[in-house]
């Protein structure tokens, strides 16, 4: 995606990951990131599956949570304005860790697991 807004390199050039990174590399980054918006209770993705990337919020909040075995949730964290979420799953390629719904309308540029990976395989 070029010409991406300004404000997606200003969150990829304040992660601590990609410090070392010089300008190319950002600006590839930031023409990867992907715009998402969710309503409030809106599901972003699910404990398991591939990995759903690293998201950065810049609208909204959200949550990151597991089921037990009987349907109950415990809520692991609860993420806002300038919180990132499923960093590790989307630079190491694993698995989501936990499931992650929006709890009020969402706005987070999500950066896509592949093109992190393949800057760090290099």
């Amino acid at each position: 995606m070029a010409d991406q807004p300004p404000v997606v390199l200003e969150l990829i050039r304040a992660l601590p990951y990609f410090r070392p990174l010089d300008e190319p590399a950002l600006n590839h980054l930031a023409e990867q990131a992907v715009l998402r918006t969710a309503e409030a209770g809106e599901v972003l993705f699910l404990e398991g599956g591939a990995p759903a990337g690293l998201w950065m919020i810049v609208q909204g909040r959200a949550k990151i949570y597991k089921l037990n075995p009987d349907g109950l949730e415990l809520v692991l964290r609860i993420l806002g304005v300038g919180n990132t979420f499923n960093d590790i799953s989307a630079l190491d390629g694993a698995a989501n860790p936990a499931n992650a719904a929006a709890l009020s309308a969402l706005t987070a540029w999500v950066l896509p697991a592949e093109p992190l990976q393949a800057l760090i395989s290099g």
